[in-house]
């Protein structure tokens, strides 16, 4: 009889569960991502490497290469097309600058599970080297399904592969002295 109610339990659980992923899908949830690092390296290098479009092939273990597809590598309106390991190919934008401080970017094309994907990532000056913060921010597709792939693997992936990003993008800038 305890077994029967254990199992009843969870569920009961389950389904409270799902009804508020699926909630959290009809009110159009964007999921919020932030990390920061320092690097030990002059701020202006680190701006310098962000600005570059291309670049970031050079520090994102997960881009195989990123090619500049517009008139203008930097500044507002600069666009790439990286091509990730895994063959997929993604397309991002510069939408705002904010000039030795931060710069905004968008992803605008790709076959991933998610929409509205925009980041913003910030540079300090501190501790004679340079704070690097990033707030990203996503909403997911395909409705529950992509809420519940969200809740059970995509943000934690989202989360392992940025601050990977972040670690390699330290090691190579600071490589630079």
């Amino acid at each position: 009889m305890k077994h029967k109610k254990k199992m009843i339990l969870g569920s009961v659980l389950a389904v409270i569960a799902l009804v508020l992923i699926v909630f959290q899908v009809k009110s159009g949830k964007t999921i919020v991502l932030e990390h920061q690092i320092q690097i030990d390296n002059s701020p202006s290098l680190v701006w310098k490497t962000l600005n570059e479009i291309e670049a970031v092939a050079d520090y994102n273990p997960q881009v195989e290469k990123a090619l500049c597809i517009s008139n203008n590598k930097t500044g507002i309106g600069a666009s790439r097309e990286c091509t990730m390991k895994d063959g997929s190919k993604v397309k991002e934008r510069i939408t705002n600058i904010e000039p030795d401080n931060a710069i905004t970017m968008e992803l605008y094309e790709s076959n991933w599970p998610v929409k509205n994907m925009k980041w913003r990532t910030a540079i300090a000056d501190k501790n004679g080297g340079a704070l690097v913060t990033q707030k990203l921010e996503y909403q997911v597709k395909f409705g529950a399904f992509g809420a519940i792939l969200n809740a059970l693997v995509l943000e934690n992936k989202m989360n392992s592969t940025l601050q990977g990003v972040f670690e390699s993008m330290k090691s190579y800038i600071e490589s630079k002295n």
